[in-house]
């Protein structure tokens, strides 16, 4: 299973990474709503771990943004 977790709290993030990994999951990270555009649009996730309060486009908009093109992809919002 290939995840994306965007959290602009890199000590969060790593956490939420490593411990992802220990289970033996495919995982991504970026810390902010632009990154996380640029790699919703060449990658393809099984779920996505999102924070809603992000610098530069905010979770919402990437949620937005991610459904005008697929509708299928899980997203877990983090707030």
């Amino acid at each position: 299973m290939h995840l994306l977790v965007i959290e602009d709290e890199r000590a969060l993030c790593e956490t939420i990474v490593r411990s992802l990994r220990r289970q033996a999951y495919s995982v991504d990270c970026c810390y902010d709503g632009e990154k996380a555009l640029e790699l919703l649009g060449v990658e393809r996730y099984d779920l996505v771990l999102l924070d809603l309060n992000l610098p530069g486009k905010d979770g919402m908009t990437v949620l937005r943004t991610l459904r005008q093109t697929d509708r299928e992809t899980k997203v877990l919002i983090l707030s």
